[in-house]
């Protein structure tokens, strides 16, 4: 039992990580929910600047490709909106229809103001990885936490302006409350991946 222990507090101690460095982002964006949060991003920057119709259309399609789906019935399908956006400002062709995996990466997208906080609760199976990715839109340092129900604090990487990553593999099957704060100077839109 005390190996078993010792192994899990190795797996939870190794899981939390953030990234500074631009560079590091490219290289570092391995992970399926990495790279959901990076693919959100680009789009979003993409039409809020009134990118090109094709930047708008490969997030669509890469959004779909890696299986990522709204968290919530109330958040906007980013891959099916940003399609019909590049439709609109003149794509000319056919968009890769939909085969993402069945269960695949979740997405949520919120706001915050400096100082403001944002919890969520996901339930983690045991023996499968677990990962939660937090980015920014623009670059304004976020907090995130990942608590277990118990109280118990899992996974607390440093405060970011780049994107936040936690990757454990669950002992239990347990429910953990996921935190995302805002500790800069100025309001933050951001994503929360999860997977």
């Amino acid at each position: 039992m005390k190996k078993l222990a010792a192994l899990g507090a190795l797996i939870l101690a190794s899981g939390c990580a953030s990234v500074e460095h631009e560079a590091d982002r490219v290289v570092a964006a391995q992970a399926p929910a990495e790279r959901v949060a990076e693919t959100l991003v680009r789009g979003h920057k993409a039409l809020a600047s009134d990118g090109s119709a094709q930047v708008l259309a490969d997030a669509s399609t890469r959004l779909q490709d890696l299986g990522a789906k709204p968290a919530d019935d109330g958040e906007a399908d980013r891959a099916q909106d940003w399609l019909v956006e590049a439709r609109k400002r003149g794509l000319e062709t056919d968009a890769v229809p939909f085969r993402g995996r069945v269960l695949g990466p979740a997405y949520r997208s919120g706001s915050l103001a400096p100082g403001e906080a944002s919890e969520t609760s996901q339930l983690f199976l045991a023996g499968e990885q677990a990962e939660v990715v937090a980015i920014p839109v623009e670059s304004t340092a976020l907090q995130l936490e990942i608590v277990e129900d118990e109280g118990q604090r899992n996974c607390t990487p440093p405060p970011t302006a780049a994107r936040s990553v936690c990757r454990w593999i669950p002992i239990f099957t347990s429910r953990y409350r996921i935190r995302v704060r805002n500790i800069g100077e100025r309001p933050s839109a951001f994503y929360l991946v999860t997977n």
